[in-house]
């Protein structure tokens, strides 16, 4: 019996991304007419199944205003799960759910949210206001404006409110993503679009996304700003404007002379991308740093053709141990990324990891795009590199060395081992080309988008070497 009601009973189930429709409201006439979008994650509000229970044909709209952030939640379905059927369970309550992650109540009445209209046309930019631009879409002029905050912005205190409406969007685009506790070291960008509508004659304010940056402490009186949050809104997508925000951070903090680097707390694929590309560009629109990887490359290309390349036949030692030592002792005396690094230290503020990052990503952009020899060499010296340290960080924890046993030992025992360490082996080799595949795609993605850079006349590069 219990079989046979579940299919009735998995038609009052729903996936949450499905039932949630959020949209950003500049006119009135929005809430029935304007365009909407779903979530991307709801598991830290309807739990891991990200379902939600007692309700068929859901339709959850998240009415948000695009300035000010007044939110309504309207819950419409055709049919609610009767006790009889649920045995007793009951429906989700989905306004409980969700006022989880809200600091203030949500409005459930449209006549309650229309009363907050006033305060979405009154609404203005807290903090100030950094740069703007302009962007083409449809044959239409959008401008867009960025503003900073801090604790010394005259209005911090109202904010604070107004950060606690941002936040939530945090929990339904970001994975794994938490609300902060605001203290000195957070800084906030915030990007609007500036538009008029017919409600006001004064221009008016709709949110595109944030980030936020957090200024840690560096021994003996520096800091090391570290980005902690960056979110663009779903309609906002595809435009570049992550990369504005972050452009934004390195224009305020790279001139100063207390920062150590600038770091990012945990990015996003997508981020990673976007920082690559940026980072690559500022360095290609640097002399210094164009100079030291063009040195770097005819430098590492002498090496190798004078018999110095590492692990060359005939000069790799016998003894695992030394032959490790011998690897790392020549990687740190005859690299030749240590000058570019330093530079993009010193002048751009990248941090060291990034700076060897771009540094690999420049030297693929470098090479001529129908040397399919040079390509195929970077490739095989990617997975090398990628082996040494994999290598150095999981091959000890992975199994015991199979010759540690003695010639009087348990013969069974040594048997497993080395039968142990020839599958580790294979598994070792498999995720390390795994790994180094993951970064040739990641790295050529940004030598793409820097040749379209170049090619719309963004910028320019001197490929020519000394």
């Amino acid at each position: 019996m219990e079989s046979a009601l579940q299919p009735i009973i998995d038609e009052f189930k729903v996936d949450a991304f499905d039932a949630l429709h959020f949209k950003l409201l500049r006119e009135k006439s929005d809430l029935q007419e304007g365009e909407s979008f779903n979530p991307e994650m709801t598991h830290q509000i309807f739990g891991e199944s990200e379902k939600i229970f007692g309700y068929k044909d859901l339709n959850v709209t998240v009415a948000v205003m695009a300035g000010s952030l007044s939110t309504y939640v309207d819950i419409k379905y055709s049919e609610k799960i009767s006790p009889n059927l649920s045995k007793g369970v009951e429906p989700d309550d989905i306004i409980k759910e969700m006022s989880k992650i809200y600091d203030e109540k949500l409005i459930t009445s449209e006549a309650a949210f229309w009363e907050t209209f006033e305060e979405e046309l009154s609404f203005r930019p807290f903090g100030t206001l950094k740069s703007g631009y302009t962007l083409n879409k449809g044959g239409h002029a959008h401008e867009f404006v960025i503003y900073h905050v801090d604790q010394s912005a005259d209005n911090f205190d109202e904010f604070i409110k107004y950060h606690k409406r941002m936040e939530p969007f945090l929990i339904y685009f970001i994975d794994g993503s938490s609300f902060i506790t605001l203290d000195e070291n957070w800084s906030f960008y915030i990007l609007y679009e500036k538009f008029t509508s017919h409600s006001s004659p004064e221009k008016r304010y709709g949110l595109v996304g944030f980030l936020t940056v957090y200024a840690f402490y560096a021994f003996p009186e520096h800091v090391r700003p570290r980005i902690s949050q960056a979110l663009i809104l779903p309609p906002f997508r595809g435009m570049g404007h992550a990369t504005r925000l972050l452009e934004a951070v390195y224009d305020d903090f790279v001139p100063l002379p207390k920062v150590v680097d600038i770091t990012v707390e945990e990015p996003s694929v997508e981020f990673q991308r976007l920082r690559d590309f940026l980072d690559c560009k500022r360095c290609l629109q640097l002399n210094e740093c164009v100079q030291q990887i063009k040195l770097a490359i005819v430098s590492s290309n002498a090496l190798a053709t004078n018999g110095h390349t590492i692990g060359a036949d005939g000069d790799t030692p016998s003894c695992p141990k030394r032959r490790r030592t011998s690897v790392v002792a020549s990687a740190v005396t005859l690299n030749p990324a240590s000058p570019f690094v330093c530079v993009a230290r010193e002048k751009l503020k990248l941090c060291r990891k990034q700076a060897y990052r771009v540094y690999d990503i420049l030297r693929l952009f470098l090479l001529p795009r129908t040397n399919t020899e040079a390509e195929t060499k970077y490739k095989n010296a990617l997975r090398e590199r990628t082996k040494i340290i994999y290598r150095r960080v999981n091959v000890k924890s992975m199994y015991t060395d199979p010759t540690s046993a003695t010639v009087n030992g348990d013969m069974e025992k040594r048997a497993e081992s080395l039968l142990m360490a020839t599958l580790m082996d294979q598994q070792l080799e498999q995720e390390v080309t795994a790994l180094a595949d993951s970064l040739w795609d990641s790295y050529s993605s940004v030598v793409q988008k820097l040749d379209e850079a170049i090619e719309a006349g963004d910028f320019t590069v001197d490929k020519n070497f000394p």
